[in-house]
């Protein structure tokens, strides 16, 4: 993912960031289900898995600094930063593995986890469509809109 994650922070540079990470969402929602399914069944190897993942989680990871940077003007930068990403992280981070064995626990699905993973980057989808940056000249000013 270190390799995946730069070339991507790098092409966010090049091009516009915020297609980026829609494209790496987008591709994370339409794969995560069925690798889900795949492990479950023992049809792929947790290995392979885990590359193909890291490789679409670079897209998203590697421009997710442009983009949340973007969101507040810069006098109120680090705090948005910072209360964004720990109430994320609170939200989608700290209580998934209690979630995801509960839903595991309910539904007898063990390919559960890729469901919600899927679910997450569809909200990531939407929500980023809706985004507006605050033209904060983040990436030498490409980012006048994400």
């Amino acid at each position: 993912m270190a390799v995946s994650l730069v070339t991507f922070a790098w092409l966010g540079q090049k091009l516009r960031p915020a297609i980026i990470h829609r494209i790496g969402t987008l591709v994370m929602c339409a794969i995560t289900y069925r690798l889900s399914l795949k492990l479950v069944g023992h049809e792929i190897s947790l290995a392979l898995a885990f590359a193909l993942v890291d490789v679409v989680a670079g897209t998203f990871n590697g421009t997710y600094a442009y983009l949340v940077a973007d969101l507040f003007p810069t006098n109120l930068r680090f705090s948005g930063v910072a209360f964004s990403l720990n109430l994320s992280n609170i939200a989608f981070a700290g209580i998934t593995p209690l979630l995801i064995t509960n839903v595991i626990k309910f539904t007898h699905n063990t390919a559960s986890p890729g469901l919600y993973m899927a679910t997450v980057a569809a909200i990531s989808v939407t929500v980023g469509l809706a985004l507006r940056g605050c033209g904060g000249n983040i990436a030498r000013g490409r980012m006048e809109s994400v």
